[in-house]
């Protein structure tokens, strides 16, 4: 039987490394998302690009705020009135994988209250 090889100090971080490696290659992909700060940006910036969720309180007057109500929800004011809007995830096409970046999403806005 051959004798035991002992392991070097030295060679220790680089089989640690490969065993790294090997963990990381071997987990399933997942979504890079963006952090919350610029992932509130993008969606922000597509309500206000929102033909639609903008001309629904157009009659009302200019948007005076938009406030966060919660998870995936926020509420537009506009002369007294407002509008909820909804932030709903679009899961990718069956069969392909995510893709890094903000993630993909619609809007659906609920009716105006007035007061």
């Amino acid at each position: 039987m051959p004798a035991a090889v002992p392991i070097r100090a030295s060679r220790l971080p680089s089989l640690a490394a490969l065993a790294f490696a090997g963990v990381v290659l071997a987990a399933p992909s997942a979504q890079a998302a963006l952090s919350p700060y610029y992932q509130r940006l993008v969606e922000l910036r597509a309500i206000l690009a929102d033909g639609a969720i903008t001309g629904a309180l157009e009659a009302h007057g200019p948007i005076e705020a938009i406030e966060a109500a919660g998870p995936d929800r926020y509420i537009l004011k506009a002369g007294g009135c407002s509008l909820a809007v909804t932030v709903t995830t679009v899961p990718p096409p069956p069969g392909e994988a995510p893709m890094p970046g903000p993630r993909k999403f619609r809007l659906t806005a609920g009716e105006v209250a007035c007061p």
